[in-house]
């Protein structure tokens, strides 16, 4: 792996619009790329950050041997994770948990259904376009039916002023995704930061099988990753 190999990697950073910010970059400097000679099994790439030690990503010679795609994949992959630790505790518990915020749309589209002659909340749900819309139908379906509110005269509820709806369609309170990341994503994206990064760079999350679970997926790398100043 040269130091031209890795500038190219580095340039990848442009193409993508979450990592394409100017602490991305910074933090791109922080890192000491050691390239392993002695082949270590199946090991690809490792980053260790030891406390008051700069940042070491090890590149090891099974690397040497794939596609410029996967090179940057593995490389980018270990960079994620370090963009992850400098977001905080808190990002990192966005991440395991897949925190997301609904969008006005998918808020006022549950609002208009109120009053558009469906006859049950499960209707409701099954109407929306999309999984994460039908997801975010569900958690206000699911505080409405738990406080008590029939359906029937749910025609006459603000969601965004009635208290139990109140905090999440005013983006005080986030969902989990988990629910569509275990089933639209491969695991290793659904579980690890840096390969979720890393595929958003370099493949554009072609893997994740609805493109609004994909957008989702990415409005919170970019969340994450904005937080890793």
């Amino acid at each position: 792996m040269t130091k031209d190999a890795l500038n190219k990697i580095k340039d990848r950073l442009n193409t993508c619009q979450i990592a394409k910010v100017p602490h991305v970059k910074g933090h791109w400097s922080d890192i000491t790329f050691k390239v392993m000679e002695k082949d270590w099994d199946t090991e690809t790439t490792r980053l260790m950050v030891q406390e008051g030690d700069k940042a070491v990503i090890f590149i090891y010679p099974a690397v040497d041997k794939m596609t410029d795609d996967f090179q940057a994949f593995y490389i980018l992959r270990e960079f994620g994770e370090y963009l992850l630790l400098k977001a905080g505790p808190e990002m990192e518990t966005h991440w395991r948990q897949k925190l997301a915020y609904p969008t006005t749309d998918q808020i006022d589209a549950f609002q208009k259904r109120l009053n558009q002659g469906f006859h049950t909340y499960a209707e409701v749900v099954e109407s929306m376009k999309t999984p994460v819309d039908r997801l975010v139908a569900t958690h206000f379906a699911n505080a409405m039916m738990a406080n008590g509110q029939a359906f029937a005269g749910a025609c006459n509820v603000d969601v965004r002023k009635w208290g139990p709806t109140q905090e999440f369609a005013n983006l005080r309170r986030l969902m989990s995704l988990v629910p569509l990341t275990s089933a639209y994503c491969p695991r290793h994206i659904h579980n690890e930061f840096g390969s979720a990064f890393a595929a958003c760079v370099v493949f554009d999350l072609k893997t994740v099988l609805h493109t609004s679970v994909k957008d989702a997926l990415q409005q919170l790398l970019e969340r994450i990753i904005n937080a890793a100043r």
